[in-house]
């Protein structure tokens, strides 16, 4: 069976989970021990929808969705953590190492993500930041006094611990309960099979193509998990899935409850004395 699991963050050794916390790296942690209170889904969204795991570490007593999850919950449980879909979410693109055509299908698949969401995306354009996967997300030398924006860039999946079947990891961190950056590593190394000799496909078709990759892990950047269901974009083996690489009911669902549909969200200010 051709098979890529597609991470939400590149978790082979938990690599990303020493980026939360309050050194300024992101993460509040609010995701980890959260309960949803009886409202009805209007009022909390969260409630039957928080994602199994997260940053590489199972929930306890949590079981995986079938329709749609969401990554983090904001403290008492209901509602998401997300990006303020009010404001843009700026990126920068690290291309060095990127295939001929990966640039098209990353524009194509933020374009899907947009009309889903109602969220903005804007290309901050080129950066030579390397990949890291304990990011920053204050970077005032290198982007100024701003949140460092998201990071999109190519490397070699092996120096990350990615199997070479996972195509791409990463994740957003937030501020006071607020997406404010995130990184995604795409392996240029991947194969979309276990035999090692096929690489996936360009575009949007079936199996494991690089827009099924994309539109997947930038869910994950605005706060979707994986789900249950294997014919949603967010269930965690792409390589089965069959027909053109696009969001279905539940991943649309999902992707409203985080984009512009939800109202705005606090900005959080940048940290003291920047």
């Amino acid at each position: 069976m051709r098979r890529v699991v597609a991470l939400a963050v590149i978790v082979a050794s938990g690599l990303l989970a020493s980026c939360g916390g309050s050194s300024g790296n992101g993460g509040s942690g609010a995701g980890e021990d959260v309960t949803a209170d009886s409202r009805d889904a209007a009022e909390c969204p969260v409630r039957d929808h928080l994602a199994a795991e997260y940053n590489g570490r199972r929930r306890s007593g949590v079981e995986m969705p079938i329709d749609y999850a969401f990554l983090e919950a904001r403290r008492g449980g209901c509602l998401p953590v997300r990006f303020n879909p009010c404001e843009p979410i700026r990126y920068v693109v690290n291309a060095a190492l990127a295939p001929a055509g990966a640039l098209d299908d990353l524009q194509a698949a933020i374009t899907k993500v947009e009309a889903a969401t109602g969220l903005s995306f804007v290309n901050d354009g080129p950066t030579d930041e390397p990949a890291t996967t304990n990011r920053l997300i204050f970077q005032p030398q290198r982007y100024g006094a701003r949140w460092a924006p998201v990071l999109i860039v190519w490397a070699h999946g092996g120096e990350y611990q990615m199997e070479p079947t996972n195509p791409a990891g990463g994740r957003s961190f937030d501020a006071a309960e607020t997406f404010v950056s995130g990184v995604l590593i795409v392996n240029v190394d991947a194969v979309a099979s276990d035999n090692g000799r096929t690489r996936p496909g360009s575009g949007f078709g079936d199996g494991t193509t690089w827009g099924r990759v994309f539109i997947h892990e930038l869910s994950h950047i605005v706060g979707l998990g994986h789900v249950a269901r294997s014919d949603q974009i967010m269930f965690p083996e792409l390589g089965v899935q069959r027909g053109p690489a696009e969001f279905h009911p539940g991943d649309l669902a999902g992707l409203r409850a985080l984009g512009k549909e939800a109202g705005c969200t606090p900005t959080p200010p940048l940290p003291p004395g920047r």
